[in-house]
């Protein structure tokens, strides 16, 4: 009789805790797939500034939980002056990498805070339209000079670190913003001559390897396949 009643005790119990796991988790499908998008930035600085053109897009794969293969793919025309330079610089540029989420999501919510890192190439050219030489004696004024020199297939490349957030707007549309930290490894020498903007980099100098720069994007995910999750809920 004890026994039974033990074996009925042990058998409640167990079915009871089965019942709470099943209450105290939710199943739901996470949507894998492929992200492509456009850098906000560049778009509407092409409106206001009339010393810039460019358009970069951005894609991304979602190769595990955490890790996302991005990629992002751009075009510069930069009008750079100042007091002694005019130039223009034309080019484009590549960048892959992979970006790391560190944000741990609601049900069903599919935000991300992350970390990335990419390997960067442009391919690009100068113009110098028109220069002044610096002079010590004021008698002759300045001397500026016009000219149409060109500096064709130059190339860059760098490593960049980003820091990112993106946000789903409504279902499988995101804003993000991000801004990256950027290390040039190589570039093309040109005598007497530093590459004051690398499309792809921004402003740089031979004084300093290192840049700085930001984007906002707008992306739409296409969903290639949904996986059943289930995630813990406490009462």
């Amino acid at each position: 009789m004890r026994i039974s009643t033990f074996l009925c005790s042990i058998s409640f119990l167990i079915f009871f805790m089965t019942a709470n796991a099943q209450q105290d988790s939710i199943s739901y499908q996470e949507r894998y797939g492929l992200s492509l998008g456009i850098d906000l930035n560049k778009a509407t600085r092409s409106v206001y500034d009339d010393d810039f053109q460019g358009l970069q897009f951005y894609g991304d794969y979602r190769l595990t939980d955490e890790v996302f293969l991005a990629a992002e793919i751009g075009i510069d025309d930069m009008i750079y002056s100042n007091p002694v330079l005019v130039k223009n610089t034309t080019g484009s540029y590549l960048k892959l990498g992979a970006n790391w989420n560190v944000y741990d999501n609601w049900i069903g919510m599919q935000n991300q805070i992350y970390v990335g890192g990419r390997l960067g190439v442009s391919s690009f050219s100068h113009e110098i339209q028109e220069f002044e030489i610096s002079t010590r004696d004021d008698f002759f004024g300045e001397d500026i000079r016009f000219v149409n020199r060109e500096f064709n297939d130059l190339l860059a490349t760098w490593v960049e670190m980003q820091l990112g957030i993106r946000v789903e707007l409504v279902k499988n549309i995101f804003l993000g913003a991000h801004i990256q930290f950027k290390a040039k490894t190589s570039a093309t020498e040109i005598n007497n001559f530093d590459h004051l903007y690398i499309p792809g980099f921004f402003e740089t100098s031979d004084s300093s390897s290192f840049g700085v720069g930001w984007g906002y994007t707008l992306s739409y995910l296409i969903p290639l396949k949904k996986v059943l999750r289930k995630q813990a809920v406490n009462n």
